[in-house]
């Protein structure tokens, strides 16, 4: 049998490659997957939910932002902190992802609709992970 090739198998034009795809998986055969990872640093970061607060009409702490954390307890967290009065700003991880979703489409980054995405939160910034099956 010829490398790549599947005895009384050809690529159907019409059907969606995904359709095939499952075939495929459910005989056993090797799916590729691809895999993509976009790294922020805290300036993207800040940016990233400071927009994010803008968009959604949610109140920032007043005055100048003084001060981000990142922190990765049971779930990851971004919180900011002010010069004025003595407030603060939290985000949890899915409010994260969206609005890194967000500055991504701010500024031009494409990123694959289908894809599985997940973030790693560190001291220095955030991982956004992309896994698309094909």
């Amino acid at each position: 049998m010829a490398q790549g090739k599947i005895p009384g198998w050809t690529v159907t034009p019409g059907i969606p490659s995904s359709v095939q795809t499952n075939i495929l998986e459910k005989w056993g055969f090797p799916v590729p997957s691809e895999s993509r990872v976009i790294s922020f640093g805290k300036m993207e970061l800040m940016e990233a939910v400071v927009d994010y607060c803008v968009k959604i009409k949610r109140p920032l702490p007043q005055g100048r932002t003084r001060q981000m954390t990142v922190s990765k307890n049971a779930e990851g967290k971004v919180t900011l902190k002010s010069d004025g009065e003595i407030s603060s700003v939290s985000f949890d991880e899915s409010e994260i992802a969206v609005a890194l979703i967000l500055l991504c489409n701010k500024k031009g980054i494409p990123l694959a609709r289908r894809a599985i995405k997940s973030l790693q939160i560190g001291q220095d910034g955030v991982l956004l992970q992309m896994v698309i099956q094909k």
